[in-house]
């Protein structure tokens, strides 16, 4: 079945959750970042976002 989302915009989903994790992490130091359970959780979806686009790139941009 044909993806209907092409690498294109799988890849502009993967830049803007990286922008989100930049955002988020802006002047903010490793022990903070632990103790704040939202900010923990909203990477750790923007994370499971990247690794999800990526697995559905197509096999001509993993070559």
């Amino acid at each position: 079945m044909q993806d209907r989302l092409g690498d294109k915009l799988r890849l502009l989903h993967v830049i803007d959750a990286i922008t989100e994790i930049e955002n988020y992490l802006q002047d903010v130091d490793l022990e903070n970042f632990v103790k704040n359970s939202m900010m923990f959780n909203a990477t750790l979806r923007q994370l499971e976002i990247i690794g999800e686009a990526s697995n559905r790139l197509s096999e001509k941009m993993l070559l």
